[in-house]
């Protein structure tokens, strides 16, 4: 099921606005209640008192006849309401038609409610208080106002209700422009063509919207590096494989032309030869293209470089042999040196830099690894007693195809841009220098020690 955000807001807004109005109209009913009732009191009470100001005014028996009179002929006073008045010596001297509906028996001095033919009075009794010397009751249907509260009630409800349309064609109103960047955002990115990967404008962008544009922003950064990586990769394939292929298919036409087999098998071994090189140089391309700087480690874990490091010499020790070199490692002294990083990574860094000591150390030398830590960093140390490389190039051996000139072992020019691009994801340095002999090239990797807690299996 589709949800939409415009539905959802206006569900849950009209209901919040229900609910708050039936708790405030709920509120409102029970206040009303209260202060009507109040009020109501107050104003029988100043009836009384109103009446009693009257009588007081002038007691003889040809005013109270006449105020009588004229009482009875007042249109105010009306089946909704009745009084009396008692002089000192309990005689009736002032009071309306109805007044015989009060039962003046069950009062009590102050207000009483009380029920009158199933109609709900309210009656105030002023007795003999030290300012007067009469008894005076006054009473009015209360029920008359209970109505009248909830015929107010019923016009808010329906006020209410009839503004309903209104305040749902506002709210989706207000949300619809609300949405309008997202509705923006949405178009730039349909009109958009697969290669414009250029970051979306952010600075008039609501508060709520930026994340997810940074979120896109940081997408299409990816994808851009990746594409550049793609195209890189392929402008790289077809820079360094033009010549070993030109010269692949020069072995084979060499081969196919042979007068006998013995020059028919060297140009086939020549063949053979230049397809590892093409496979090294693809393989080699592959894993820069996969080592992106920019980016952090993927599944970094705790492992054993130690163990690695002897696995991988172990690997090469077949190419060693077969140009009489002496490898050797010297491994830390409790056998076991564990760090935090990729171990695949951390595997291609080490045979990169011993196999490249390997190729370009002479017939017969020496090539050295060592492994060791400091309070702060694991270091890794490869030494080979080949022609090294001059001081003023050993920045440009980093570069991508870069091959120091006179170099005679074959190779891609890639190996220490690799190294370089792993050492960069460890946060790691690279020195470049030479051994204490003078002769050959020393590179020394510091791995700065991580603070990550190693798990409770890691020694």
């Amino acid at each position: 099921m589709t949800r939409s955000i415009k539905h959802f807001l206006l569900f849950y807004l009209l209901l919040s606005i229900t609910l708050t109005s039936s708790l405030t109209a709920l509120g409102n009913y029970f206040l009303d209640n209260r202060v009507i009732k109040q009020h109501f009191s107050l104003q029988l009470q100043q009836a009384a008192n109103f009446l009693d100001a009257l009588v007081s005014e002038n007691p003889s028996q040809a005013y109270l006849n006449s105020l009588q009179k004229r009482i009875t002929l007042l249109p105010l006073i009306s089946d909704e309401q009745a009084f009396e008045v008692w002089n000192h010596q309990g005689k009736v001297i002032l009071r309306s038609e109805n007044a015989s509906i009060i039962p003046v028996d069950k009062l009590r001095p102050g207000l009483t409610p009380v029920k009158i033919d199933n109609m709900s009075w309210l009656v105030v009794d002023v007795s003999n208080s030290r300012l007067s010397h009469y008894r005076i009751v006054a009473g009015a249907r209360y029920d008359v106002h209970t109505m009248l509260k909830q015929q107010m009630t019923w016009v808010n409800l329906l006020m209410l209700l009839w503004s309903y349309p209104l305040l749902g064609f506002l709210i989706w109103f207000i949300i619809d422009r609300g949405l309008t960047t997202l509705k923006r955002l949405t178009s730039t990115l349909f009109s958009r063509d697969a290669t414009e990967l250029q970051r979306i404008d952010i600075q008039n962008a609501p508060i709520e919207i930026k994340p997810l544009i940074d979120a896109l922003n940081n997408l299409f950064n990816k994808l851009h590096n990746a594409f550049e990586r793609n195209i890189r990769f392929s402008a790289d394939a077809a820079h360094e494989l033009r010549t070993p292929l030109a010269a692949l298919k020069t072995q084979a036409q060499v081969a196919l032309g042979a007068p006998n087999d013995e020059l028919r098998k060297a140009g086939l071994r020549n063949v053979i030869s230049g397809v590892d090189r093409c496979t090294h140089i693809v393989q080699q391309l592959l894993t820069l293209s996969r080592l992106d700087p920019e980016n952090a480690l993927h599944n970094p874990q705790w492992f054993d470089v130690a163990k690695l490091a002897t696995e991988i010499i172990a690997q090469l020790v077949p190419s060693a042999i077969d140009k009489n070199i002496d490898v050797s490692f010297n491994q830390p002294e409790s056998d076991s040196l564990v760090m935090y990083g990729s171990e695949t990574a951390i595997s291609i860094l080490v045979r990169n830099l011993v196999d490249n000591a390997i190729r370009y150390t002479p017939d017969g030398a020496q090539v050295s690894v060592s492994l060791y830590e400091t309070s702060r960093d694991i270091v890794l140390n490869v030494t080979d007693s080949g022609p090294g490389i001059p001081k003023e190039l050993r920045k440009r051996v980093f570069e991508r195809f870069y091959r120091v000139l006179g170099s005679k072992a074959s190779g891609s020019g890639l190996g220490l841009a690799i190294v370089q691009q792993i050492a960069k994801l460890h946060n790691a340095r690279i020195i470049l220098g030479e051994p204490q002999d003078g002769t050959g090239l020393e590179v020394e990797i510091h791995f700065p020690k991580t603070h990550t807690d190693k798990p409770s299996y890691v020694a």
